[in-house]
């Protein structure tokens, strides 16, 4: 069993089962298991899952990858029920770190400008808008919601 509140890096089997089932309850768009077990196995990916709960079972989860001196944030995903309760800024504290660790200078992503708790949560982790795609997301009602790129510099070390 994991730490109930400390992120952790994930492997493979059953991380990616984890990964899965916690993807298919916080996005719309739809993913295969196959998927997340191949990009675990990534050699430039990584990924980690955090705020277990008593029976070790995670609640959230982190996935990026480092490509040259970038790091890019693909998925950031916390279950309904655990949502404002600090998990995902323990997971990007822990990938932000990796990231450095693996050489990059610096982390990119992009959220949903309706995503005002994201938005709170990268202002405050230091990432600053450096781009839009226009009409990027489609929401659950069909609206086309633009889509923010934020990049935050890191220090290597």
């Amino acid at each position: 069993m994991q730490p109930r509140d400390n992120p952790y890096i994930a492997g493979s089997g059953a991380d990616a089962e984890a990964i899965f089932s916690i993807y298919s309850s916080c996005f719309d768009s739809p993913l295969k298991l196959e998927s997340v077990r191949k990009m675990l196995g990534g050699e430039n990916n990584f990924a980690f899952l955090g705020s277990c709960n008593e029976a070790g079972s995670p609640g959230a989860f982190i996935f990026c990858r480092v490509m040259g001196s970038e790091s890019e944030l693909l998925w950031l995903g916390v279950m309904p029920s655990i949502r404002r309760r600090g998990s995902a800024f323990a997971l990007m504290v822990a990938a932000i770190k990796e990231a450095c660790d693996r050489g990059a200078q610096a982390m990119l992503l992009e959220v949903a400008e309706s995503n005002e708790p994201a938005l709170a949560l990268y202002k405050k982790l230091g990432f600053l808008p450096v781009g839009k795609r226009h009409r990027y997301y489609r929401t659950v009602s069909g609206e086309k919601v633009d889509a923010r790129i934020m990049r935050l510099p890191l220090e290597v070390g």
